[in-house]
């Protein structure tokens, strides 16, 4: 059967996806697992990031489908678990000692489930118009295994086949105890054509009828044996129903061919689509914008967001019910300018902006919509970012050494369709030195022309962007700022508006504004103190004079 994601064979290639954590990668994969148990499946479909446009616009088309057909999605999301368990069949063959009974009854419930399966996935599948080539050649695969003689004439039988293992839904064993009431042997003491029920009372037990002829020899128990009965009784049951045993396996027997795996392979590709739409209803009912992203030929570089937000964030705020208003920035990296300075106060919105274009991609490249009002990219090979982290996770390495390494790993591996991402590079060393080599970074990625949002507190380095611009023609780099001052209110605290606009920088960080909302500003320390009676009222300290 051919695969629902890869319509032209899964390509063997493993990918560096060391950006996940920096993008919050995390809590897309969560929102994408339908059920908690198939974040196996989603996170590699999102981190292989692939730049083939046929199969992003296969995974397109299909997931169109899906969300307009709701009883289909509801259908599939019906299968899916009958869908592990065919997964499942193929890796969990019987074992060479175990009983020929339970081997048979085993195939026997993989080909029943696998006839059922086959049929209420062609039905879904046929009651709605699909457009998508995806689920269109689904059908018809469903539709020739449906039409295949072998498998009529399996549902045909299995009733038939069913029948005797019906006649045999339980067995009676008899246990002995010794005066510790500890298990000595036991026996079969009756096949039942019944199945025991919940546990009976004590009493009733005791007033029960009782049987002390066995069916079979009493076996020994072996206290070391990891299971002491199992393996002698099923010996003895598998002689006692030996007809039953020689017609079922017969019966099973010949359709040995039929191979329920590759159906099986269906279960997490429908899990990945079936999140998505969960994804897509989720995010639609909270009021926010989604679109089918346009994909532009790789050669043009272009990221071409409108009206983006950031889905982790958006994520985040959702578990917590929070009804908070996102808001919405456009991002343009292209021709006019593929290379972003962006600053901008502490809490202004940078990092969140930084990380809503890397996911943006990673949606889009999966297959998703992108959470943007509208949006035309061309797909990045690979996304390198190097976001400020509190502590080295690199062993032996310092803050310096780790940004070095990262930054360094752009220009070894990074390529003209990459897709950069650095937020506050070069922190781990003095503003001077920090302004000097960013200017020498700037100058490689200007080179290197991959798409590039450089967050930074050098207001500096953003200033000498038409510098830069005019040094390297064709290299053009665009100045961004987030939170311009002109959010001010009356009594002169600053409101942040989360926008990301072109222009130049403005200002120095709001780091003193953070402080004062902390109660930390010089002043504010010192009043703190001062009310406490540690401060007196010039600048000498009571403390020094042993006052409380």
């Amino acid at each position: 059967m051919k695969s629902l994601l890869w319509p032209s064979g899964q390509p063997a290639f493993s990918r560096d996806a060391a950006w996940a954590d920096d993008l919050d990668l995390s809590v897309l994969v969560r929102a994408l697992d339908i059920d908690g148990r198939h974040a196996r499946v989603v996170q590699p479909l999102l981190t292989a990031l692939t730049g083939d446009p046929p199969t992003i616009r296969h995974r397109q088309a299909v997931l169109t489908d899906l969300l307009a057909a709701r009883p289909l999605v509801a259908a599939l999301e019906e299968q899916l678990p009958a869908l592990a368990s065919l997964g499942a069949a193929g890796r969990d063959r019987p074992g060479p000692r175990e009983a020929s009974l339970l081997a048979a009854a085993r195939r026997l419930g993989e080909l029943d489930l696998y006839v059922t399966t086959v049929v209420a996935l062609h039905k879904a599948l046929a009651a709605v118009p699909l457009r998508s080539s995806g689920l269109r050649t689904l059908c018809a695969e469903l539709d020739a295994i449906a039409s295949d003689a072998t498998f009529v004439r399996l549902a045909a039988e299995l009733p038939a086949l069913r029948r005797p293992l019906e006649q045999l839904a339980s067995v009676t064993v008899g246990i002995n105890l010794d005066s510790e009431l500890r298990p000595t042997d036991a026996t079969l003491v009756a096949i039942n054509d019944f199945r025991f029920s919940g546990p009976q009372g004590l009493l009733g037990r005791l007033l029960g009828e009782s049987s002390t002829a066995g069916l079979t020899p009493l076996r020994s128990i072996d206290p070391h044996a990891p299971d002491p009965f199992a393996a002698q009784l099923f010996r003895d049951l598998g002689r006692l129903v030996s007809d039953v045993v020689e017609t079922l396996s017969a019966g099973v027997a010949r359709y040995s061919r039929i191979n329920a795996s590759p159906l099986g392979h269906l279960h997490g590709e429908l899990a990945f689509y079936l999140g998505a739409v969960h994804l897509v209803r989720r995010l639609e009912a909270a009021g926010l914008p989604l679109t089918i992203p346009a994909l532009l030929p790789a050669e043009q570089r272009q990221t071409v967001l409108e009206g983006l937000y950031d889905v982790s964030l958006v994520l985040r705020l959702l578990d917590r019910d929070s009804t908070a208003a996102m808001v919405l920035n456009d991002v343009r990296l292209d021709e006019a300018g593929r290379l972003a300075i962006l600053t901008g106060p502490n809490r202004g919105g940078k990092t969140t902006f930084t990380r809503a274009v890397g996911l943006a991609h990673v949606m889009a490249q999966s297959g998703l919509p992108v959470p943007a009002e509208r949006a035309n990219l061309s797909p990045a090979d690979a996304i390198f970012t190097h976001f400020v982290t509190r502590e080295s996770p690199t062993v032996g390495l310092g803050h310096f050494d780790e940004e070095a390494r990262r930054l360094a790993s752009v220009f070894t591996r990074g390529t003209p369709a990459s897709l950069i991402l650095l937020n506050e590079p070069l922190s781990g060393t003095s503003p001077e030195e920090a302004l000097e080599l960013a200017r020498g970074v700037v100058r490689g990625l200007q080179h290197l022309g991959a798409r590039t949002i450089l967050v930074t507190h050098l207001h500096a380095l953003a200033r000498e962007a038409p510098t830069f611009s005019a040094a390297t023609p064709g290299a053009p780099i665009v100045s961004l700022v987030a939170s311009p001052p002109d959010t001010a209110t009356a009594n002169g605290e600053v409101r942040r508006s989360f926008q990301v606009v072109p222009g130049p920088p403005v200002g120095e960080s709001r780091a003193l504004e953070i402080a004062r909302q902390h109660g930390l500003s010089p002043d504010q320390v010192l009043e703190r103190l001062r009310e406490r009676g540690l401060l007196s009222d010039g600048s000498g300290s009571n403390y020094a004079e042993g006052k409380e």
